[in-house]
């Protein structure tokens, strides 16, 4: 399965794609579980359902930081254990989509090695492996190149547009 986001990336998901292809095909309501549900609702599937389906993405705990290895869950077991057994209530089948390694993602628009290689580093260290953050640094990285009358994106460019990305922690107030 592959989901293209925003025009700038895309991402592959196969053990997701066979996960998806099974409860279509058996016709059951399915939950992902993601720390970036943006990536899900927004983007294009490959592969879209041909009818209908019932389908919903959550983050994998209240803070959003379980399973995720750049980011400290600040939950307790409980909040966790009670969080879930809320939003899994009335979903015949689950799936858990928290880490999306750099190598499942191509970058759709023309970038040189340099900034491939800035790209990488923040995805992981600044990015949380966030996909859909990652499609913003690049559309701004584009942007960027672009009134600078470039066609290619530059480590430059990479390095500005990821002084504009901001997570804001809405559980604890701060930033990262």
């Amino acid at each position: 399965m592959k989901i293209r986001y925003k025009e700038v990336i895309e991402v592959a998901l196969p053990y997701f794609g066979r996960f998806v292809e099974v409860v279509r095909t058996a016709k059951i309501p399915y939950l992902v579980i993601t720390h970036d549900p943006e990536l899900f609702y927004q983007g294009k599937w490959e592969n879209p359902p041909k009818e209908p389906e019932v389908w919903d993405a959550v983050l994998p705990c209240p803070c959003g930081g379980f399973g995720v290895p750049t980011q400290s869950c600040v939950c307790s077991t409980e909040e966790i254990r009670n969080w879930r057994r809320k939003k899994f209530q009335g979903w015949k089948a689950v799936t858990e989509v928290t880490s999306i390694p750099y190598s499942s993602i191509r970058i759709l628009v023309e970038i040189d090695k340099e900034a491939h290689s800035l790209l990488r580093k923040a995805y992981s260290l600044i990015l949380g492996e966030t996909p859909s953050l990652l499609a913003e640094v690049v559309r701004l990285a584009q942007a960027i190149a672009k009134m600078d009358g470039r066609g290619n994106i530059k480590a430059v460019d990479i390095a500005e547009a990821i002084q504009y990305i901001r997570r804001v922690d809405l559980y604890k107030g701060g930033e990262r």
